[in-house]
């Protein structure tokens, strides 16, 4: 993996002559600097200057064991590359550095090639053709004296652009105008040679009119299982050590339990959990912390002979306040108030750093019996599926407004006199309050002393390699929104909304994602979005990835559910989805700073850092 930069002078412009390359190169180091390029690429940094108008630099982080990692790459025919991908099948092996071999690629496709134009579309063919693989690059071609750049197809790396400058991410003292490379195809100034569509065909775009096809769970489950452990295969090959993005769902469940099949039998699997919360042990009650160490045992039940590690990321009000600015400049351009909630939580997740969790039976939140209220499975009733108990939506007892997932059909005075009249009685849609008195005994009864506090060792993880399992919910129908669309129009319109999802994969958030995973020097892969992975899923298994009439957790992405049973994961396949921005509780966490409150939260909102910090103040001040 590694970090670009590229400035592009017009010729006609007083450009640096190819005796002042000097000034060149520390033209473009500048740019590297400014945009954080070297935290992407700890290893090496260097720069070159191919011709008068263009200067490269690139940073590198070192995945491949062999062969000559340093960049720019260049060539005897004076053709230089930037490479910050992986090239996983037909390409060089995998401990042997890859950009040599994509320069050859590049450079024997480009050759005689009279303009940008043709240069950039036999570049595009030769790259949909022969590399498989999440990449950006930035390439000069020597025979059209022009720059070429692009992101793959499905967009997983990250790559912005403002005028002639390029780089992985946008500088942090002026990111005002940089926008993202799009992942049309092989970009050069003054136009884009779009990819072959023999790509697309080939990896996921069924032909328009093509029926959805139906296959048997059992066979469906085989065959995604086959795909992906060849997906999780390469992209741990070569490697001693692998990190997991775990919040304990089904998908960072399975990809670490695949990822010890992959691995040697010595090697360590990193399980990095994250949680958020304003007081000492509220992130111990976040959803996704609940999850991990439940689906730890699991693990560990399933391959005793593995060590898994627990590592888990907790930040508080001011620690969240601290990185708010660095989250935000990473982020950028994607400036919404859910991009930074999203991307706050991978930029924790990718430190790496926390508490060993050591799943003693005194650490457990829920008592130690891998059951917690905030854990839904399957077999747990569908809130959306409980009864409706109320008479024309008013309470059966007095008459007013009622709610519908009340257990009696009542309003809330009722229901919470029939709680204090019936010991046993409980509901969650009203829960019990304290009455009158109850708070006046509490207020006169002694403060209970503060529980004791055992500081642990801090741990970070050496992986450089960080699994993530975005993707999966795109390809296998997990989110509430492919449920409604299968209520609204059966199969058919289930497909036009999974394939939307797939056809929109490359310009949502992966860009975002790589560049606040790749700040702390490590490299996100996602083997959900193998190529070979997503045309298993949308040109073979088709309808059969999922059953949406079956309630959630249990239809919803039901092959991969298949596959984590029988991989040994029983409670894992039926855990019910909570997105991340829910189950790390970042969501109510910084609306509460941000806004005031949690129900006051806009996602859609544009982020502004100040309001976040000043909300960060004011909560350390109550709290003092």
């Amino acid at each position: 993996m590694c970090g670009i930069a590229a400035i592009l002078w017009a010729e006609a412009e007083d450009a640096p002559t190819a005796e002042d390359a000097k000034a060149a190169k520390a033209a473009v180091l500048k740019l590297a600097s400014r945009c954080g390029i070297a935290r992407r690429g700890p290893d090496s940094l260097d720069a070159c200057v191919p011709a008068p108008h263009v200067a490269l630099a690139a940073s590198v982080l070192t995945m491949r064991s062999k062969g000559d990692a340093r960049q720019p790459a260049t060539d005897a025919s004076g053709n230089a590359l930037c490479w910050n991908g992986e090239w996983f099948q037909g390409g060089p092996a995998p401990d042997a550095a890859d950009a040599p071999a994509v320069l050859a690629l590049l450079a024997e496709a480009t050759a005689g090639a009279p303009d940008a134009e043709t240069a950039a579309a036999r570049a595009a063919d030769a790259l949909a053709a022969s590399v498989r693989g999440p990449y950006a690059l930035a390439f000069y071609c020597a025979a059209a004296r022009t720059l070429l750049y692009c992101r793959d197809p499905f967009g997983r790396r990250s790559l912005v652009v403002r005028g002639r400058e390029i780089a992985s991410t946008a500088p942090r003292d002026d990111g005002a105008g940089w926008t993202e490379v799009t992942t049309e195809g092989v970009h050069y100034v003054g136009g884009c040679a779009a990819w072959h569509r023999s790509f697309f065909d080939g990896v996921g775009w069924p032909p328009a009119g093509r029926p959805w096809r139906e296959a048997g769970p059992a066979d469906a489950s085989k065959t995604l299982g086959v795909a992906l452990a060849a997906s999780v295969k390469r992209r741990c090959a070569g490697l001693s050590e692998v990190a997991v993005l775990f919040s304990g769902g089904l998908d960072s469940v399975v990809l670490a339990r695949l990822a010890h099949d992959a691995l040697p039998a010595d090697a360590t699997i990193d399980l990095i959990n994250v949680a958020f919360g304003e007081r000492r042990g509220d992130a111990e009650k976040a959803p996704d912390r609940l999850a991990a160490r439940s689906a730890l045992r699991e693990l560990r039940t399933a391959c005793p002979s593995r060590k898994f590690r627990l590592i888990e990321a907790t930040a508080a009000p001011g620690d969240l306040a601290r990185i708010a600015d660095d989250v935000a400049a990473l982020a950028a351009p994607c400036s919404t108030h859910m991009d930074f909630n999203i991307a706050a939580a991978l930029y924790v997740a990718a430190k790496g750093e926390g508490v060993l969790y050591d799943g003693s039976d005194a650490d457990h939140a829920d008592g130690g019996d891998g059951e917690h209220r905030l854990l839904r499975y399957a077999t747990d009733a569908p809130r959306e599926e409980l009864p409706d108990l109320r008479a024309d939506g008013k309470c059966r007892t007095c008459g007013k407004a009622a709610k519908a997932r009340c257990v009696s059909g009542l309003c809330g005075g009722c229901c919470r006199r029939k709680g204090r009249s019936d010991a046993a009685y409980a509901c969650g849609a009203h829960p019990k309050r304290l009455t009158y008195a109850e708070k006046c005994a509490r207020a006169d009864a002694p403060p209970a002393p503060p529980p004791a506090v055992v500081e642990k060792a801090i741990v970070k993880t050496r992986a450089r390699a960080l699994l993530l399992g975005m993707g999966a919910d795109e390809l296998l129908a997990g989110y509430a929104r492919h449920r409604t669309a299968f209520k609204r129009g059966g199969l058919e319109e289930l497909e036009r909304e999974v394939g939307g999802d797939v056809a929109r994969i490359a310009t949502r958030n992966l860009g975002r994602d790589d560049r606040v995973t790749a700040a702390w020097a490590r490299e996100a892969r996602y083997p959900f979005l193998d190529e070979d992975v997503v045309r298993c899923v949308r040109m073979d298994l088709g309808s059969s990835v999922a059953d949406l009439a079956l309630p959630p957790g249990d239809g919803c992405k039901r092959a991969l559910r298949s596959l984590a049973l029988s991989l040994g994961l029983p409670l894992t396949s039926t855990l019910v989805k909570r997105a991340i921005q829910f189950g790390t509780r970042i969501a109510p966490f910084s609306n509460r700073l941000a806004f005031g409150a949690a129900r006051r939260g806009d996602g859609a909102a544009s982020f502004d850092v100040a309001k976040l910090v000043a909300g960060a103040r004011r909560v350390a001040d109550e709290a003092s």
